[in-house]
């Protein structure tokens, strides 16, 4: 089987002519390849692309169409890792330009991100990065961009800027974790910090981090990997997945000799994920000096802001009477349109709570508590609050039980307020 790079078969295909050899791999950056394979066949940028768009049978990117609101429909770190940038949606189809048409796995992800099926172009390296350059000029960071939760952002990026400790991520398959974990580690990534990731496979490109596939047919697995790489003394360390009992002790072991690890586990909510490592073979009072914060989320279909409207009093459902009766009512609805292929949605946002591990939670886990109340996301209600998405699609990703949630939470929230205001008017009295 042949190990030539695809750019060097394009060219050898389409130029029908003797070459000098190539010294292309896949180790090398998309651009770098691209940079090389010009200098060595003395190829302008604008002919090699057109030599790739007519040897994978594709059209050349024009972004003269492109729409920068589409474009930043994806997190910023994400196309620059990829070199891909969304320029337009038509018919219901994202058309991507890539500077590597063989990387399908992003188009994948990218089909899920933004909700629609993907169709790609070709353009070179150097040019898509100047329309990122556009695109994303007086944009959010990388996290930031995983919404417009202030306190569960910047709780994130304080956790992920200390020198020690472990960021768990939960959340149900498809929810975006890998991605937000990417999005915190884009947020360090400077030179002069060892970042090291160990994955079933490699999702993102990660400029300057050393990244390692598990191979489980080699019996090659995550414990295995991760004791590997902290013989190399990285500073950050992400786990793919925490699944097995030696992989979550060997996490803990690495944060308690001064390491930040990050990793996931499949847990239907962010204090579920105690029990589960506690399950695995994590003491309580390790877990509670080990873990800083657990970051949980979903992902909601986010509604088509070329059709949605303001949702009328007199017109709503069942559903969203009993959501107006314990927060307020709703603030936009569906319609559907050409653009969203009539299903009023186009696209999708994250719901991400931050709980961070300090102060009675932390005594709670020393003393092996279970029982610890599970309070509801308030990003939920602050999505449908803000016009971002319905009740009907909250309920879709969280369930029946997200009334009883809420109704709960408002409880506590009425409770503290009370304790409050007694407490200020014990000391009132004692001033007096």
């Amino acid at each position: 089987m042949s190990s030539e790079h695809w750019i060097a078969s394009a060219a050898r295909d389409r130029l029908k002519q003797d070459m000098p050899p190539l010294a292309l791999t896949a180790r090398a950056g998309i651009a770098e390849n691209w940079s090389m394979a010009c200098t060595t066949l003395t190829l302008s940028p604008d002919r090699l692309t057109h030599i790739i768009a007519d040897y994978f049978q594709l059209e050349r990117a024009d972004f003269t169409k492109l729409d920068t609101d589409f474009a930043r429909q994806i997190p910023e770190n994400v196309a620059r890792s990829h070199l891909v940038l969304p320029i337009i949606s038509n018919a219901n189809r994202a058309l991507i330009a890539t500077a590597d048409p063989t990387d399908t796995q992003i188009f994948d992800e990218l089909a899920l991100t933004l909700g629609m099926p993907v169709d790609s172009c070709i353009a070179p390296p150097a040019e898509i990065e100047a329309k990122l350059a556009e695109v994303y000029t007086n944009q959010a960071t990388p996290s930031q961009d995983w919404g417009s939760m202030p306190r569960s952002v910047a709780g994130a990026e304080l956790s992920i800027r200390r020198k020690d400790g472990s960021i768990l991520d939960t959340g149900t398959s498809g929810s975006g974790k890998t991605s937000l974990m990417y999005a915190m580690l884009a947020e360090i990534n400077t030179p002069d910090i060892n970042i090291m990731t160990v994955e079933q496979a490699v999702e993102y490109r990660l400029r300057g981090a050393s990244q390692i596939n598990v191979d489980t047919r080699q019996e090659f697995t995550f414990a295995l990997a991760l004791r590997s790489i902290l013989r190399q003394d990285p500073d950050v360390a992400m786990v793919g997945k925490i699944r097995d009992e030696k992989t979550a002790t060997m996490a803990a072991q690495a944060v308690l000799t001064g390491h930040l690890v990050l990793s996931t586990v499949h847990t239907l909510d962010g204090l579920s994920s105690l029990t589960r490592m506690e399950d695995l073979g994590v003491t309580p009072n390790t877990l509670s000096n080990a873990l800083q914060a657990i970051v949980a989320q979903r992902l909601v279909r986010k509604l088509c802001l070329q059709c949605r409207t303001a949702r009328q009093p007199q017109d709503l459902s069942a559903d969203e009477q009993q959501y107006a009766a314990l927060r307020a009512a709703p603030a936009c609805q569906t319609i559907g349109c050409d653009a969203c292929n009539g299903t009023g949605y186009l696209g999708r946002a994250p719901v991400v709570e931050l709980i961070e591990i300090t102060g009675q939670l932390q005594t709670a886990l020393r003393a092996g508590e279970r029982d610890l109340a599970r309070l509801l996301p308030e990003s939920f209600p602050d999505r449908v609050d803000e016009g971002t998405t319905t009740v009907a699609e909250v309920l879709r990703v969280y369930g029946r039980g997200f009334f009883s949630r809420l109704k709960q939470h408002n409880n506590l929230r009425i409770a503290q307020l009370a304790n409050a205001a007694k407490h200020q008017s014990e000391t009132d009295l004692v001033i007096t």
